[in-house]
């Protein structure tokens, strides 16, 4: 397990090229290598792909739900009264990530293999631990945080329900659900819709950091699967993508 005093080690420059920051699409990002991989340090915020293709924008909660199968790459975000929370909260649904084009040219979003090689790093032996309710737990926020990874907030404190909130737009509803202190991210792997649950036959893999009173506030972050037209924010990482999906012995409880 990395105590912070394996910092200096870990966040180092080799595969990020020297660079700390790129700009892409007018935005500019930090970076942060972790485990020889490197990272966006912030959430994606581009309204185009890499090929300058505009990604429709959806608000309407009704628009938003109405998104079947075959409407392709979309994205939104969460607005919050008094912030420019539209550039701190974009979303997209994994059609967009499936286009592979999200991220810049020779970068693509985090797969199962970067997050796994992020939280066996980061969280040590903890890494793919099942708690003791059955949900996936890969380990604590505050150290990824104490690491760079989550660049955009550093100026304020992370775990705050203002700051660190944003949720989820589910296609059920076109509503924003776990507004008030969750995160949530894509991978790139598609959930193949394992076993008899049909409401898992078109989802994908996803990461998320959820308040619950019965988790902890902000505590962990654990794997799980969602639909595809739900709205999830997205990490990139340089390199080719090379998916791996992956075979656990029992199914992510939370779904979404």
């Amino acid at each position: 397990m990395c105590d912070f005093s394996c910092v200096s080690a870990i966040v180092v420059s080799e595969a990020c090229n020297n660079e700390t920051t790129i700009n892409y699409n007018g935005q500019d990002y930090d970076l942060v290598e972790i485990d020889g991989r490197c990272w966006f340090a912030e959430d994606l915020r581009t309204t185009q792909d890499r090929n300058g293709t505009t990604i429709p924008e959806i608000t309407e909660e009704g628009t938003w739900a109405a998104l079947g199968t075959n409407d392709g790459a979309r994205t939104t975000y969460f607005a919050n009264s008094g912030n420019s929370i539209s550039e701190v909260y974009r979303s997209y649904n994994w059609y967009a990530v499936e286009t592979g084009l999200l991220c810049p040219t020779g970068w693509h979003v985090a797969n199962n293999k970067d997050w796994n090689s992020l939280e066996s790093t980061v969280f040590g032996a903890r890494g793919q631990n099942l708690s003791s309710a059955n949900r996936l737990v890969v380990g604590n926020t505050q150290e990824l945080h104490d690491l760079g990874w989550f660049s955009q907030y550093v100026n304020d404190n992370v775990f705050s329900d203002i700051v660190f909130s944003g949720g989820l737009r589910t296609n059920v509803d076109g509503k924003w659900k776990d507004d008030e202190g969750s995160m949530y991210w894509w991978t790139a792997e598609d959930y193949n819709g394992r076993g008899s649950n049909g409401n898992r036959k078109n989802s994908a893999w996803a990461r998320g950091v959820k308040k619950d009173a019965s988790w902890g506030r902000f505590k962990d972050l654990w794997s799980t699967s969602g639909s595809k037209n739900n709205a999830l924010r997205v990490r990139c990482v340089k390199g080719d993508n090379t998916p791996e999906n992956i075979v656990l012995n029992q199914e992510p409880v939370f779904f979404f």
